[in-house]
């Protein structure tokens, strides 16, 4: 047999298949959110270990499932073109997730910001087009990796940790965040480049 060789979006693709499971679009299935719902679930799994107090009940599905879909839904409607735009819509996105979960678990905008943060960063690793357009805009998931990599040039206004943070702990950070990479590098950029 001749030598073969694998290139690097089979394996690309391969390790997507692996890490987020049914984030293509079947042939012949009528799923146009498959891969919202991918990068949305991956994202909720590396978050959800931060709530307590979540009620077991049948409504979790449904509700990460809307909220998954409203997520880029808006995108496609109205995608922000400013950096201002992007932190509006985001904040509203953040407080729809709290408000949205308020019957079933008590999430603070720290939770928040993760969840949407990494299905922001998941979307873009599945190359979804709204996420995509929105890069130079999006906001670092903030933990406690990214707060390691940046507590010699980047201190959050708070001791509280992140998971915890409320609105203007959060938004000073990301701003502070901007202002030290001084318009070289978008933050998600940096993040993908320095989380490891």
């Amino acid at each position: 047999m001749k030598q073969q060789s694998i290139t690097q979006d089979i394996i690309l693709t391969f390790l997507k298949d692996v890490y987020f499971r049914n984030w293509r679009k079947e042939e012949g299935k009528k799923d146009d959110y498959a891969a919202y719902r991918a990068a949305g679930g991956r994202a909720y799994r590396d978050f959800c270990r931060t709530i307590q107090g979540m009620r077991k009940d049948n409504k979790k599905k449904e509700l990460k499932n809307i909220i998954y879909i409203e997520i880029f839904t808006s995108l496609e409607k109205a995608a922000p073109k400013t950096q201002k735009d992007f932190d509006e819509w985001h904040h509203n996105m953040c407080e729809q997730i709290i408000e949205k979960y308020r019957t079933t678990a008590k999430l603070n905008y720290g939770q928040a910001q993760k969840w949407l943060n990494m299905a922001m960063k998941y979307a873009i690793v599945l190359e979804i087009p709204q996420a995509m357009a929105v890069i130079s805009f999006m906001h670092v998931p903030v933990d406690n990796i990214v707060l390691g990599l940046l507590e010699n040039e980047v201190k959050p206004s708070s001791a509280d940790p992140w998971s915890q943070w409320e609105y203007n702990t959060y938004f000073k950070f990301q701003k502070d965040l901007r202002d030290h990479l001084k318009g070289k590098q978008a933050p998600i950029v940096w993040e993908f480049t320095h989380w490891h």
